[in-house]
């Protein structure tokens, strides 16, 4: 009998047992060394408290060469929540990197600066900013459930609109938790599970979040739109109407999630106000430089106009949410002029732009507390 010999299998059991065991280091590593600290665990947000981050800039224009950035026992950016809270006129801003403004320094967001401002016209006052760089408004949902409710400020600011561009249909899990069905159970609420037991699996999720973020054009290197290539669409018309049935899952989807939003905030006894996403890119010439960033190319067959067509779709969900459930609104990408100084990339604020940013929600949002909150009012709004 001639005896059957399978060195293959050897040759795989080796390296299953390889992987295995470099699966266990890094999983031991990341256990008592993680390089990254990422905000989203799962389904949960954790927050790096009492943290300060420096952050050398080399390449950046227009914003500071060294970036200094403080969170607080929270989590947030801005001073702790003092004693008799209830007292002041509490303001938490939320929304992603437009919100949290990580390039800029302290004192220096428009969060910041806006709180300077109010404080002329209401005391006492406090004001956080809770921005996440990547978060959607399903993040926000999150945040509000399991941060902000608990500290309770009278007003939450939204700025949302861009991290939701191209994000799929509200998935299985979201629905779980955001309609508290909890019998849906698939392969996404499995690898969220992993992700909240291992630091692997944590760790390859949050990359994977990187990844999809970059595919929607949210991370961008600064640029100047002198040097910029251009891309003509010779039928925008067909291009928008092209690109309204593609995202149409993605809008109606993020309708839902801001139903939700302003369900859970409401439910929580705190005010919610709206805020359209502004962005450089559209159909109108840079007040700089006076180059057309319609025609500049954005990414792929993109170019300005087209992807302000899309930014908008989503910034008319937003509007149209706010008309339906009589939730304060300011309309901020129509009210911020496409200058290439407010920007150092398509989408994120320099420090004139945040400044800007702030003249115009002051504009707005001072009328408005000092009509709802009259006995914290101590000035007239400028």
């Amino acid at each position: 009998m001639v005896k059957m010999e399978f060195p293959g299998w050897k040759n795989v059991a080796a390296v299953l047992v390889g992987c295995v065991v470099a699966a266990i280091v890094f999983e031991v590593f990341l256990r008592v060394y993680n390089p990254v600290h990422f905000t989203v665990r799962g389904d949960n947000i954790t927050l790096a408290a009492n943290e300060t981050i420096h952050i050398e800039n080399k390449d950046i224009p227009n914003i500071d060469k060294l970036i200094k950035v403080w969170r607080n026992s929270i989590g947030f950016r801005g001073a702790d929540p003092p004693v008799g809270l209830d007292g002041y006129l509490s303001i938490i801003s939320a929304g992603g990197s437009t919100t949290e403004c990580l390039f800029l320094s302290d004192g220096k967001t428009w969060t910041d600066l806006l709180a300077n401002k109010l404080k002329k016209n209401f005391h006492p006052l406090w004001i956080n900013n809770a921005g996440i760089s990547g978060h959607s408004s399903y993040g926000h949902y999150i945040l509000i459930q399991s941060y902000i409710s608990k500290i309770h400020p009278k007003v939450v600011l939204f700025l949302v609109g861009a991290n939701e561009i191209q994000k799929s249909e509200t998935h299985p899990n979201e629905r779980a938790i955001m309609q508290k069905h909890d019998s849906t159970y698939n392969f996404k609420t499995f690898v969220n599970y992993l992700a909240s037991k291992t630091e692997t699996v944590y760790f390859l999720q949050n990359i994977n979040r990187f990844r999809q973020a970059a595919k929607a054009h949210l991370y961008t290197e600064p640029f100047d739109v002198r040097t910029e290539n251009t891309l003509s669409l010779p039928d925008m018309a067909k291009e928008v109407r092209q690109a309204k049935a593609e995202n149409a899952a993605a809008l109606s989807a993020y309708e839902q999630r801001l139903h939700r939003l302003i369900d859970i905030t409401v439910n929580s006894s705190i005010v919610p106000v709206l805020i359209t996403q502004p962005v450089l890119y559209g159909n109108a010439i840079d007040n700089s430089t006076g180059k057309d960033l319609g025609k500049l190319k954005f990414a792929g067959n993109y170019n300005g106009e087209l992807w302000w067509n899309i930014m908008e779709m989503y910034n008319d969900v937003t509007r149209k949410t706010a008309s339906e459930r009589n939730v304060f609104i300011i309309d901020l990408s129509k009210e911020l002029h496409k200058d290439s100084r407010y920007y150092y990339d398509w989408l994120h604020f320099t420090n004139t732009g945040a400044q800007q940013v702030s003249e115009i929600l002051y504009k707005h949002l001072c009328p408005f507390l000092s009509e709802k909150y009259p006995e914290l009012n101590i000035g007239k709004c400028l």
